[in-house]
């Protein structure tokens, strides 16, 4: 079990940078802005984790969370990036 955990808060960090990376993504190509950056980003971190849990026989309930919390971690990480770059 602790293994399990192990291998997926490995993959928090790995895909909070991915959620990131496929938000700005969204956000170029439509006119997302405000909390729905917010909820895109959750939304993105469960279909991750929720693929990853299919694709690796992960327990499906744990997974839903780490792309839930994933989904929050990218959107700080970028807020702390931006006002460290002062944009």
């Amino acid at each position: 079990m602790q293994d399990a955990i192990m291998q997926m808060v490995a993959s928090a960090i790995i895909g909070a940078p991915v959620v990131t990376g496929i938000v700005q993504v969204i956000k170029q190509h439509t006119k997302l802005a405000g909390i729905g950056v917010v909820l895109c980003a959750v939304l993105v971190g469960v279909a991750l984790f929720g693929a990853v849990a299919y694709v690796f026989d992960y327990p499906m309930a744990e997974s839903l969370l780490f792309g839930i919390l994933t989904g929050f971690a990218s959107i700080g990480a970028f807020e702390g990036i931006k006002k460290t770059k002062g944009g």
